[in-house]
């Protein structure tokens, strides 16, 4: 028979040793994830403008175009809340 058990949870919190490389890691992603976020929605915001307001067509290319911002935007929009809920 397998027993299905969950650890036991830390009796003494982590030393600085560890928490403090793991919090500048967080931080970095964060960062990072910040970044593509905000560069996506201007190229995404830019990409709209190229298509409806000058009335170019949308064409194959530029619809694979807008699914990468449109991915780009969704990693960056959800390492931004990971890092909101790790920290």
């Amino acid at each position: 028979m397998i027993l299905h058990t969950q650890p036991a949870p830390p009796t003494r919190p982590l030393p600085k040793e560890v928490t403090d490389p793991m919090m500048q890691l967080l931080g970095f992603g964060v960062y990072f994830a910040g970044a593509i976020f905000v560069v996506a929605i201007l190229a995404g915001a830019g990409l709209l403008w190229w298509v409806f307001w000058l009335g170019n067509p949308t064409t194959a290319v530029v619809r694979k175009i807008a699914w990468v911002i449109g991915s780009a935007i969704a990693v960056g929009s959800a390492g931004q809340i990971a890092g909101f809920v790790l920290s």
